[in-house]
């Protein structure tokens, strides 16, 4: 039997010519071979959340060694991996195991052990990536443009996502169509789930309002019909019908303003025009230059694009000057005929009209985030 101090054989133990295979002295137990000793400690990794990381040890010693991978979370106690009794650990990254230690311990035939030096993972977060819409990549951001409803799927990662909801422009009357509502969202650390995308339709000609686009619990509400009456209240209020002193409706507030008050003179009538994200709809014109209002213009968002402008409204004969289209997709008023639909996908309101009326465009809606190819 051989006998070590520490690491180094001092002697062997003989009795009448047999040596002597266990000797205690005391209660300590004499081992006959050194403990394991370490040749490969592991190496310290970092990994992205939900993949698998491995780390590598060996040692030298008394076989068969045994091996048993430790972990220690920050905060808790060193305890055994199931399973992972081999040189080679492979086990998941997770930003709860984040700064996580990890060792391996080997003992031999002897029960002798000698563990090897802790190292750490680092986790870090999965790159943010998400499904959904048309995708396009400007400026350093990735948009999701949904001009139809659909879902945006965040597929990995956590990220900061910036939106636009437009809800569908109000449906002309002889007031000019409401503008859809015009409102700007965000949400700080977006994780892995499935947000559905709701696009509101724009509303038919005649005296109907736009339908809601809607996103991560917000809504854009959709544009207030212009009046064959009172305009429609909604995103942006519809514009009063060609009668003196007509109402139009009100808008929501931080999505777009009220429509405009229709007019009359002598036997002529004049519409007031739609609401705006940026401005009221424009009144009745019944002084020179005669015509319906002028739509309420839209409003520019972080992509530079103007949307939901209200629907001008409508003059009742030739010689009056049409009601001009709020910028961002309102329609054109008619002059003794008919006018111009909103522009889809703008949330515009329709132009105001002699009969029916024109429709609204319909709504969108838009989610962006940094991005880097």
């Amino acid at each position: 039997m051989s006998i070590y101090v520490g690491s180094a054989k001092q002697y062997n133990i003989f009795l009448a010519g047999v040596e002597i295979p266990e000797v205690y002295v005391g209660a300590a137990k004499i081992y006959p071979e050194a403990p394991p000793a370490v040749t490969t400690h592991p190496v310290s990794v970092t990994a992205t959340d939900g993949d698998n990381f491995t780390m590598t040890a060996a040692a030298t010693g008394s076989t068969p060694l045994g091996m048993q991978w430790f972990e220690i979370i920050p905060g808790g106690s060193w305890a055994a991996i199931s399973g992972q009794t081999t040189t080679t650990l492979t086990h998941q990254a997770t930003l709860a195991r984040d700064q996580a230690s990890y060792m391996c311990r080997f003992t031999d035939l002897y029960g002798q052990y000698t563990d090897t030096n802790s190292a750490i993972l680092t986790a870090v977060p999965a790159a943010f990536s998400a499904t959904g819409g048309t995708i396009t990549d400007v400026g350093g951001f990735r948009y999701h443009t949904f001009t139809a409803s659909g879902d945006f799927e965040v597929v990995s990662g956590v990220g900061d996502v910036e939106f636009l909801l437009v809800g569908g422009g109000g449906g002309a009357g002889s007031g000019g169509g409401g503008a859809g509502g015009h409102l700007p969202g965000a949400q700080a650390g977006m994780t892995v789930g499935v947000f559905p995308a709701v696009v509101g339709a724009g509303g038919a000609g005649g005296d109907n309002p736009g339908g809601a686009s809607t996103f991560n619990g917000l809504s854009g509400d959709g544009g207030g019909a212009g009046g064959f009456g009172v305009g429609g209240n909604g995103g942006s209020g519809g514009g009063g019908q060609s009668n003196d002193g007509t109402a139009g409706g009100t808008g929501v507030a931080g999505q777009g303003f009220a429509g405009g008050v229709g007019a009359s003179n002598t036997g002529n009538n004049y519409g007031g025009a739609g609401g705006g994200a940026s401005a009221i709809g424009g009144n009745g014109r019944k002084s020179s230059p005669y015509g319906g209002g002028h739509g309420g213009d839209g409003l520019a968002w972080l992509d530079g694009v103007v949307r939901a402008g209200g629907g001008g409204g409508y003059g009742s004969y030739s010689a009056a000057t049409p009601g001009e289209p709020g910028a961002g997709g309102g329609g054109t008023g008619g002059n003794n005929s008919n006018g111009t639909d909103g522009v889809p996908n703008t949330g515009g309101g329709g132009g105001g009209s002699s009969s029916t009326g024109k429709a609204g465009g319909s709504g969108i809606v838009i989610v962006r985030y940094a991005f880097t190819p």
